[in-house]
């Protein structure tokens, strides 16, 4: 029995030892072999919960650059809204003190279902985005998905370029309109 122990002991060790780069791979966001139902995100809020979603792309190096907040909440059980938030940073200007910036909001959009298809699409990029996360790595686009109501949570950092060319394709499709 100990011996057993020992050799899954060294092959769990082995095989976490194995370094490889993390990258998101350049492939759709569904699978052949995978698929979610777009509404399973919003058929499990609660009315007075809220899905939060904040993305700072990496532009300006170590200041940050913009800035973007998303805020999905429902006011019925039929009629989920979005609201969004953005600020421009301006790198040449290298804001230090934060209080000085001003987001701009978009009115709430009713999100119809090709809605929910593109924000539960850009939730599993999110998702993505964190298994494949360099482990130790602040650098980069920071990314946090989190609900009111604490049951999800997920932030993550990427220098990886085809995240932010495949959340600036989703973010288009959103708001195409």
């Amino acid at each position: 029995m100990r011996i057993s122990f020992c050799l899954f002991l060294l092959s769990i060790s082995v095989f976490s030892c194995k370094k490889e780069e993390s990258v998101i791979t350049d492939m759709g966001i569904y699978s052949d072999r995978f698929f979610i139902d777009e509404n399973a995100f919003f058929e499990q809020m609660s009315l007075d919960d809220t899905l939060t979603c904040y993305i700072m792309l990496d532009k300006c190096g170590e200041w940050g650059g913009p800035q973007e907040y998303y805020k999905i909440y429902q006011t019925h059980k039929d009629s989920t809204y979005l609201k969004y938030y953005w600020f421009d940073m301006d790198c040449d200007s290298n804001r230090i003190w934060r209080d000085s910036m001003r987001f701009h909001e978009k009115s709430p959009i009713l999100l119809t279902q090709k809605d929910k298809k593109y924000l539960s699409n850009l939730f599993l990029l999110i998702m993505k985005g964190k298994i494949t996360e360099k482990v130790g790595s602040n650098a980069g686009d920071n990314v946090h998905l989190f609900s009111k109501d604490s049951t999800l949570n997920v932030s993550f950092h990427t220098d990886n370029d085809l995240f932010e060319r495949d959340y600036k394709q989703i973010k288009n499709q959103l708001f195409k309109n």
